[in-house]
This record gives structure tokens, C-alpha cells and sequence, in this order.
């Protein structure tokens, strides 16, 4: 299915209650084991070291992306583009906001993980400078994790 977009300007900005329904419905459609409405709300309202984008175009959410920020570490939680408008680059514009926005706070070190089978993922992080720094064993219960970070005085 092909999905015009009527391109009138992108923007990134700090995810707020009112993108939670459209973040859900990407989550959804993007993992195995999709994180709750509720989960995003406490990150949201709860979390003082969450920090989460995403990325619009006019009041459609094409994609998002969060991580928690640990002083000099920040570590990806989770960063999806919707279906209908993946392998535009949009998944590096938010991997790329996410890295500035760890290093604007001081962050030296940024990490994620990824499912060992998700080939575009991996892709994605590689291309963006990420390294893998070793496999957690079962990490999502029925498969190994690829664990990769990077050093952002690195980039």
C-alpha cells in the first residue's frame, strides 16, 4: 500500500500526552511485545530521566523515539517508525535528534538493544556509529538481544 504525504514540514518535538494514542498504534505495529498505553504514560509522567520525541508531519505522528538519561549514559528505550513510512530516513532523524539531545545533557555514552533478527535496526544503529558490545541470552525471552552502544565524543 502506498501512502501519500502531503509533505508540509517535519517536526521533531518532545512527545506529550496527546501523541500517546498514534505511539501506541505505531508500537503496535512495530514489536513483537509492544510496550502499554500505560507504560508510555508513566515514562511520560513518572519518569524524571525519560526524554521522548516525535517526529510529526503537520499533527501526524510518522515515528518516535525515547531513552533515559543517566548523567554522562543514556540508554535507548525504544524507537519506532510507522510502517507506511519507513526507508525515508526518518529512523535516523530520530536516532539522530535522540544522540544530540544525549550529548546537549553531557551524556558520553549512549546504548540500546536490539532483537538479533531485527536486520533493518541493526542497519540503522550501524550506520549511525553504534557498535555491538556483546549478546544478552534470551533478553526478549525468545531471543537474543544485540547489546551496542556509542561513545559520543566518537561521532
Amino acid at each position: 500500500m502506498m501512502v501519500l504525504l502531503q509533505q508540509k514540514e517535519l517536526n521533531l518535538k518532545p512527545m506529550g500526552l496527546g501523541d500517546l494514542f498514534e505511539v501506541v498504534a505505531i508500537e503496535r505495529q512495530s514489536y513483537i511485545k509492544p510496550w502499554s498505553f500505560f507504560l508510555f504514560l508513566n515514562e511520560l509522567k513518572d519518569n524524571e530521566y525519560a526524554d521522548y520525541l516525535v517526529l510529526k508531519n503537520e499533527n501526524k505522528v510518522l515515528g518516535y523515539g525515547g531513552m533515559w538519561n543517566f548523567y554522562q549514559y543514556c540508554h535507548i528505550t525504544n524507537l519506532a517508525v510507522a510502517p507506511v513510512f519507513r526507508q525515508k530516513g526518518y529512523g535516523c532523524m530520530l536516532l539522530g535528534a535522540l544522540l544530540n539531545r544525549a550529548g546537549v545533557r553531557g551524556a558520553r555514552r549512549v546504548s540500546l538493544e536490539v532483537r538479533a533478527t531485527n536486520g533493518s535496526a541493526l542497519r540503522l544503529y550501524e550506520k549511525m556509529g553504534f557498535r555491538e558490545a556483546g549478546i544478552k541470552k534470551g533478553y526478549y525471552g525468545d531471543e537474543d538481544a544485540v547489546f551496542m552502544n556509542i561513545a559520543l565524543e566518537d561521532k
